[in-house]
């Protein structure tokens, strides 16, 4: 009997899932902190802002940007506590960007065209 309980004890444990994943949350939780820390990202939006968006529809859109960077402040530490690896949260991460790309062209209106150029005739 003692030689079991001996051998049970030695015989590796294969890691279960949740172990398998602790480090891989980890990871995503220390990069999206990463990622979240720029400030200067609020000074590229607000060049955009006044480039592109009129006057008028200043305050809507930065409330909805406000709004969609709180979501996503809040929603990267939860999800990184899914029990995923680093494989299945980048494909989580690339899925997400793409649904965002399909957003952005449809709501973003469509570029402005520069008015033609006058052709004069040469002095």
């Amino acid at each position: 009997a003692t030689s079991v309980a001996a051998a049970a004890a030695a015989a590796p444990v294969p890691p279960t899932r949740a172990a398998s994943a602790a480090p891989s949350a980890a990871a995503f939780a220390s990069s999206w902190s990463v990622l979240s820390v720029p400030i200067s990202l609020r000074g590229v939006r607000a060049v955009y802002f006044a480039r592109h968006v009129p006057p008028t529809e200043l305050s809507r859109v930065g409330q909805l940007a406000s709004a969609a960077g709180l979501v996503g402040s809040l929603a990267g530490p939860l999800l990184s506590q899914l029990p995923f690896t680093l494989y299945e949260f980048a494909l989580l991460a690339a899925v997400l960007h793409a649904f965002a790309l399909v957003g952005f062209l449809v709501f973003l209106p469509p570029p402005r065209r520069a008015p033609p150029l006058s052709r004069s005739p040469p002095p």
